[in-house]
């Protein structure tokens, strides 16, 4: 086997994939059910680790918490596959993009707004409403979950240029990919392995502010679109065996740097061959379910009425032992998100106005 061989075969690249509404991939649509239930793992596991006021990591609860760092880089992966590689996506496709992705985003706050109201008696200052909305989308406001919107928001402004280099240049996409790895694992080591005086840490940016992660996690999803070398992840021992490996790395990072969210090890190298390996998993089976489909919809909505389904439901997990309680609360929470998400979607004119 010689030099060239190897890259030849490291550089060997799949059929181009176009995603488009009329041409879906039920698999994506899989890993984006995932990565809403990875968020619902992170939210309920950290309320119920803190209620009860647990002293051990090794734990069902930090198990589930710890499955959850899945999450949200996953769902920056896919948008990565979906999006790099359109033909006609400039700055016109990218401002529609964040307008309607806002204007969504607004209608279902107002919507948790009134059941926050109608459910636990939440007070509503209307004219604060507009500000809210606002600090929200940089983690600063009353619904913070909304982070995520404001750093997509900023992952589609970058979109047409990444997306330039990704269809023009393979060469320099492939470099791009790498560097973005290289500064998240940069940021990771100066963040918590070998803290730098004076040098900003992760920790002090906001999260909707730390494109490293989103971008790098975006053009990821772009070199498993075409290069066939990370096919080789996809496999379930490497799945199992990459959740003990986070499990255990992000409890050590607890035990030695005293850093208890998992959101700070998203730029470290387990992690990313976590998500690796599940998205490359799940990319190569074929999916025919209806259920699918109709979940392409409903995520954004499920996404937004986590928190008060959350709610709903947690006086009946504090109850249940401690085995059981984060798991069922995020099986529970699950079912009600999707649920009212769906039935949400299936009002006259709802989907229309809340599409995306």
């Amino acid at each position: 086997m010689t030099y060239d061989s190897v890259i030849k075969a490291i550089l060997a690249e799949n059929r181009p994939v176009t995603v488009t509404g009329s041409k879906r991939i039920q698999a994506l649509d899989a890993l984006k059910l995932l990565s809403l239930i990875g968020v619902l793992c992170l939210h309920c596991a950290e309320s119920y680790y803190f209620h009860t006021q647990m002293n051990s990591l090794w734990s069902v609860t930090r198990f589930v918490y710890c499955m959850g760092v899945l999450a949200i880089p996953m769902f920056f992966t896919v948008s990565g596959y979906q999006l790099l590689g359109r033909t006609n996506s400039d700055y016109r496709y990218a401002f529609r993009k964040v307008f309607a992705l806002l204007k969504v985003a607004f209608l279902l706050y107002l919507l948790v707004l009134l059941l926050s109201w109608i459910l636990f008696g939440n007070r509503i200052v209307v004219t604060g409403i507009p500000r809210q909305f606002v600090l929200n989308l940089v983690q600063r406001g009353d619904y913070s979950i909304l982070w995520f919107v404001g750093g997509l928001c900023l992952v589609y402004l970058a979109y047409p240029v990444i997306n330039n280099v990704y269809n023009r240049d393979k060469k320099l996409f492939l470099w791009l990919g790498l560097v973005c790895m290289v500064v998240m694992s940069g940021v990771f080591f100066v963040s918590v392995v070998r803290p730098i005086e004076g040098v900003p840490r992760e920790m002090e940016i906001w999260q909707t502010f730390r494109l490293w992660n989103w971008i790098g996690y975006f053009c990821i999803g772009g070199l498993i679109k075409r290069y066939r070398i990370f096919k080789v992840f996809g496999k379930m021992p490497i799945i199992f065996v990459m959740a003990a490996v986070c499990f255990v790395f992000l409890n050590m990072i607890v035990l030695k740097r005293g850093v208890w969210y998992c959101e700070y090890g998203y730029a470290s190298l387990p992690v990313i061959l976590f998500v690796v390996s599940v998205f490359t998993y799940f990319i190569k089976q074929k999916f025919e379910n209806r259920f699918l489909v109709e979940m392409a919809f409903v995520f954004m909505p499920a996404y937004m009425l986590g928190p008060v389904c959350q709610n709903m439901v947690e006086s009946y997990a504090f109850a249940l032992p401690e085995t059981l309680g984060a798991i069922l609360w995020v099986v529970m929470n699950a079912v009600l998100s999707i649920a009212f998400g769906w039935l949400l979607m299936k009002i006259p004119g709802v989907r229309r106005l809340l599409k995306l």
